[in-house]
């Protein structure tokens, strides 16, 4: 098992789809998980890695894992703010960048550093994705730089403490030898046998979860976007119990997402698909607004008061 610690990147599901894919077991934990909880999780030595996330925040901004997940002796990948918190915690130097580097990036290998095994298959060159506003302008004493871009930090490793940190993201399609990356962590470093997890596996965990869960709940309302996480939800608790998903028109739908909707639900009956016109309430309250973050922040309130004032139910309260 590979616990993957999130610190709010928008690439830390992918992280996770990474491992399944390669047939490993991994789960996504919150950014202020303790070593307890993952003992209490994962008894009798059953996790063998731990992945630290990238973040939109900074290093030193209350974001910071706990420090203790470092003295578990388990293998550690740190991508992003994870490579910069390992930076800085074991003595090293992070500094803000004069500006945000975003994007294709390419990545050399440092020649007669072979980081272990992290590097099997892989080039002395590949290209990877940057998305980063902070750099490591200097490694812990006792690290080893693996990989460099234009001169620049972009790898390094700890031997002795078994962590490697990447300054880009190996979980996004742009970036190459990804795979192997995660292959060779997992496999050749952590020690998981691929083809532990699966997806009927899983599945059938989840059903048997729900069903004991949900043994005594008749219905349960259901927010769908049209995405493929709540449509996914949907149709798994509908396996389980009737579903009245609740479906929020806010105005910027494409012209195919409801009609597509209607047509997955369609042959589940157990989901009843209900249509919120609240086009006229987020227009009116995003008239004007430019900036993004407040845009977002508008849109995800919004869509809570929307969904909870349909069901009857005050926004925070439990339905």
């Amino acid at each position: 098992m590979i616990a993957i610690v999130d610190f709010g990147s928008q690439y830390t599901q992918l992280i996770a789809k990474r491992f399944r894919r390669l047939g490993f077991q991994a789960q996504v934990f919150p950014s202020k998980t303790t070593v307890q909880a993952l003992h209490q999780e994962f008894p009798n030595g059953k996790l063998q890695g731990i992945v630290l996330s990238g973040s939109p925040s900074s290093v030193g901004t209350g974001v910071d894992p706990d420090a203790s997940l470092l003295e578990m002796n388990l293998p550690i990948l740190a991508i992003c703010f994870g490579y910069q918190f390992i930076a800085r915690h074991f003595g090293g130097k992070v500094e803000a960048s004069t500006h945000r580097e975003y994007g294709q990036g390419w990545v050399d290998r440092v020649p007669g550093v072979e980081a272990g095994p992290f590097l099997s298959g892989i080039s002395e060159r590949f290209r990877v994705w940057m998305s980063h506003g902070d750099s490591v302008v200097a490694v812990p004493e006792g690290a080893e730089v693996f990989l460099r871009s234009e001169g620049k930090i972009a790898a390094f490793w700890m031997p002795k403490k078994q962590i490697w940190a990447l300054q880009f993201h190996p979980e996004v399609y742009h970036s190459q030898f990804g795979e192997e990356i995660f292959l060779n962590f997992a496999q050749k470093i952590c020690g998981v046998r691929a083809g532990e997890w699966s997806v009927s596996q899983a599945l059938e965990k989840t059903l048997a979860r729900l069903r004991h869960e949900l043994r005594d709940v008749p219905e349960l309302y259901c927010a769908v976007s049209g995405g493929t996480d709540s449509t996914v939800l949907a149709v798994l608790l509908s396996q389980v119990t009737r579903v009245k998903a609740i479906m929020v028109d806010h105005g910027f739908l494409r012209a195919y997402d409801l009609p597509d909707l209607k047509k997955f639900f369609a042959p589940y009956p157990n989901i009843d698909l209900e249509v919120i016109d609240a086009r006229e309430v987020f227009w009116k309250e995003l008239r004007g607004v430019t900036d993004p973050e407040k845009k977002r922040k508008t849109i995800g309130r919004l869509f809570i008061e929307t969904f909870y004032s349909h069901i009857g139910v005050q926004a925070g309260q439990k339905a």
